[in-house]
């Protein structure tokens, strides 16, 4: 199929379908101790919610008292995200765990999935995992990157849920990572991005509001999918939750955890990609995202590929009839640029951003289609955040 006739297809198709209405959203949270009430500075300690949806961000804080376990703490959130224009509705709580199901006020669902924290010093483990799936949902999790000395010598416990792309096999990921007593934040960070890249983790650079200021970013990492290379587990995996375990040792990492999360800057993939038979296509980058930066847009799609990458403002979830979805906006597309995936199944495109302010903030969809030995083929999306 040459170029102009997978054009005409793919865009007389989208004229044909309408617009996917967002699914609810269940977030599952657990703590792994009852708080203390104080922070590491002695003052009163909080938890702390971010999610967004189209009437915008929500940012609701939840005073900590000493003894305080996730009942309470469910019961306190839905007062105070109500304040918010956000719905929190506790679904089940059982022991340590409770499933919160979030919607805004005006009925529409948060399709910018959710961040918690908390800086109470007797907590040790957060949780976060997305109970289902939608097709146009952020993959993957967030968590803070290091933001001062470590002052003690330990270790980073990270845990990873995933699910293999090609039958939904269940495969959890346990990674520790040394920390080194008076190293820096810069050296712990490598250190945390070293391990789980060795792991097979698909990890970004990712900008998210700050813990103690929602209208300040902070730095983070965004882990959106891992492979398994040999065994009966071998595979691709989506996350979908992750636990994090704290210590004395990680004071230099905030207590920040969250689940398919839009970055404030930087990258993320979103939604299903779709292919007959064999792995499942995806888009991914390499490269920094401020003003001044580089960064490569690479989609994967497993094989030898003649097709189109689509560039546009905004998202969508467009069914196409033949098992895809288009996952950018065909009304706000800004670029479609031909690319052919040689053997590798491979094609990437570097994008140089302009060292101007008038980009910060800029954001931007990319989605591969094409035509292979399978047939029709598409990844899944890319988001594009440029720092702000």
């Amino acid at each position: 199929m040459r170029y102009p006739v997978l054009v005409a297809s793919l865009c007389s198709t989208c004229l044909a379908v309408p617009s996917l209405t967002a699914q609810g959203q269940e977030i599952v949270f657990q703590f792994g101790a009852q708080s203390s009430g104080i922070t590491s500075q002695l003052t009163p300690s909080v938890f702390s919610l971010r999610a967004g949806s189209a009437l915008g961000s929500h940012a609701v804080s939840v005073p900590l008292g000493g003894g305080a376990g996730l009942s309470q703490l469910a019961n306190a959130l839905v007062p105070a995200a109500a304040a918010q224009q956000l719905t929190v509705a506790p679904v089940v709580v059982q022991g340590q765990v409770v499933n919160l199901r979030l919607a805004a006020v005006d009925g529409t669902v948060p399709t910018r999935g959710c961040l918690i924290g908390t800086d109470d010093t007797a907590i040790q483990t957060l949780r976060a995992e997305l109970a289902g799936e939608g097709s146009s949902r952020f993959l993957g999790c967030a968590i803070a990157k290091a933001n001062a000395t470590s002052p003690l010598a330990g270790a980073f416990q990270l845990q990873l849920f995933g699910k293999r792309t090609t039958d939904g096999q269940l495969f959890n990921l346990l990674l520790q990572v040394p920390i080194v007593a008076g190293e820096p934040a810069v050296a712990l960070n490598q250190r945390i991005r070293t391990n789980l890249e060795a792991a097979g983790c698909t990890v970004f650079d990712i900008a998210i509001p700050s813990f103690s200021n929602p209208a300040v970013t902070a730095a983070g990492f965004g882990i959106d999918r891992y492979g398994i290379s040999t065994g009966a587990f071998a595979g691709s995996y989506r996350v979908f939750g992750v636990v994090s375990l704290y210590s004395a040792a990680t004071r230099a990492i905030p207590k920040v955890v969250g689940v398919g999360w839009f970055p404030t800057g930087g990258f993320a993939e979103y939604g299903r990609g779709h292919a007959a038979s064999g792995l499942e296509p995806y888009a991914r980058a390499e490269g920094g995202f401020a003003p001044g930066d580089s960064h490569d847009v690479v989609l994967e799609f497993g094989r030898a590929t003649l097709g189109l990458c689509l560039v546009a403002a905004e998202r969508a979830a467009l069914p196409l009839g033949n098992g895809a979805l288009l996952l950018v906006d065909p009304a706000t597309l800004v670029d479609v640029v031909p690319c052919h995936a040689g053997p590798s199944g491979s094609w990437r495109r570097s994008v140089a951003i302009p060292p101007t302010a008038a980009v910060l903030g800029r954001t931007l969809h990319y989605q591969g289609h094409g035509i292979n030995s399978t047939g029709w083929v598409a990844t899944s999306g890319l988001y594009s955040r440029v720092w702000q």
